[in-house]
């Protein structure tokens, strides 16, 4: 069975007390599909009630959860051109830092010497910083991970930060693949 919960924003959610989260949990372990929407995406289109509803990855890991559905989040913004990449936006800063620019600067030209430039990871950082509020600004720290060999046609960066929430923020850290054939940034080992 596919269930939908109605919740706050799940940054805001507390494992702790929240009863929404003792009810998901004890779904997923029942073997059911477990959604979650907020109650702002409910609408009524042509009769029908509609909603942006997301499936959820349930654990008994308070933080588990919340890093899957940010991992998902953060996938997709890698692996979308800006705007700015296609057009010149010097003279629209507010466009440039505006959810018309979402996404990260478009990299399939560049050599892999260039891919393993200090540019990438301040361009990474950058683009989580602009597009991601759950993770706290200040704490977003990218480092290349020299130990790769080039001739697996991949640059890996570290990535470290922690995700808004309450009480206390969600360490988060994962590794971004770079490919460099493709320009695709793949995500991988989520903590």
């Amino acid at each position: 069975m596919k269930l939908a919960f109605v919740l706050d924003p799940l940054e805001s959610l507390k494992a702790y007390k929240d009863s929404s989260i003792a009810m998901m949990r004890e779904a997923a372990r029942r073997g059911h599909e477990v959604h979650a929407l907020e109650s702002r995406s409910l609408c009524v289109r042509d009769g029908k009630v509609r909603a942006a509803v997301r499936k959820l990855a349930v654990s008994d890991d308070d933080g588990a959860w919340y890093r899957a559905e940010v991992a998902r989040d953060l996938e997709a913004l890698m692996n979308n051109i800006a705007l700015q990449s296609t057009l010149p936006l010097v003279d629209f800063p507010a466009v440039a830092k505006s959810v018309l620019n979402y996404g990260f600067p478009d990299i399939t030209h560049r050599s892999i010497d260039e891919l393993g430039g200090a540019d990438i990871g301040t361009e990474i950082e950058q683009a989580l910083r602009t597009y991601e509020p759950r993770l706290a600004r200040n704490t977003i720290h990218v480092v290349r991970d020299t130990s790769i060999d080039p001739a697996d046609l991949k640059i890996r960066y570290i990535v470290r930060g922690e995700l808004r929430s309450r009480p206390l923020n969600v360490p988060i850290e994962f590794i971004a693949d770079v490919e460099v054939t493709t320009g695709n940034i793949v995500l991988r080992r989520l903590t």
